[in-house]
């Protein structure tokens, strides 16, 4: 993003065309701290009664409980500011119930956060939700992996020798990584009645499997016959059971 985060309330500033809300608490509305404890301690203190004085040392145990309870709430506070705030520019998906307590799910960037409120909440779409409606987080500058056949759709076999009765076919890897490459297997199939138009998932007639669960990017289609055109087509399967198709190749045996 080019742009410049707004924020807005006791301070304001602009990064990256997203707004934060920071409204900050006066550090004498913030609750109970130690030095009410301390008052209300000494307060007690000056007007105990003498005859049965209270346990000075309660006090100091109680004043280290106070302290550490007080660190914690702070520790807490800040962590989820800061969790909070980390959110913007992320890409996340958010979901609220509709009418009849239909789901309804979005998916787009935080492009602002209001720490405002007893609860904080997040902008998504030009919609605020809750910290607790978010289902899922995810870096939009994350690269996806591609898959291992990526690509295979744009790979044509190659002949390599024809004869009367055959023909030598090689092809490439859809992936030039050797560790993706060695769990690829590859199908061959030929026709000769038309062009091989197959989906493999789909399980549409693609003619005859000439070769099935090849390691090696090659094979010679024997058995043919001499001065036929034969369409020929390769299907590569990785080791997840993908499948993917490369472009079919047309081949005339010598007569």
């Amino acid at each position: 993003m080019s742009d410049s985060v707004r924020l807005t309330g006791s301070n304001s500033g602009v990064y990256n065309g997203i707004t934060v809300n920071t409204p900050y608490e006066d550090s004498n509305t913030a609750g109970v701290k130690v030095e009410d404890f301390l008052q209300l301690m000494i307060a007690q203190l000056t007007n105990q009664d003498f005859m049965d004085p209270v346990d000075d040392t309660q006090y100091v145990t109680q004043l280290a409980q106070f302290a550490t309870m007080q660190s914690m709430q702070e520790l807490s506070h800040y962590s989820q500011t800061n969790y909070v705030t980390s959110l913007v520019g992320k890409s996340v998906t958010v979901a609220s119930y509709g009418l009849g307590g239909a789901v309804n799910k979005e998916t787009g960037l935080v492009t602002k956060v209001d720490l405002s409120g007893d609860e904080y909440t997040v902008t998504v779409n030009g919609k605020t939700f809750t910290l607790s409606q978010i289902m899922n987080i995810a870096d939009p500058n994350t690269t996806v992996p591609q898959s291992d056949l990526d690509g295979a759709e744009k790979l044509t076999p190659y002949v390599n020798n024809v004869t009367e009765s055959s023909i030598a076919l090689r092809w490439d890897a859809p992936v030039s990584d050797a560790a993706q490459a060695k769990d690829l297997t590859y199908d061959v199939y030929y026709t000769t009645n038309d062009a091989l138009d197959f989906n493999e998932i789909n399980g549409v007639k693609r003619g005859e499997k000439a070769a099935t669960g090849l390691l090696d990017p090659n094979y010679t289609i024997t058995g043919l016959e001499a001065g036929k055109t034969y369409f020929i087509n390769i299907v590569v399967t990785n080791k997840a059971g993908e499948q993917a198709i490369y472009k079919s190749t047309t081949q005339i045996t010598k007569s």
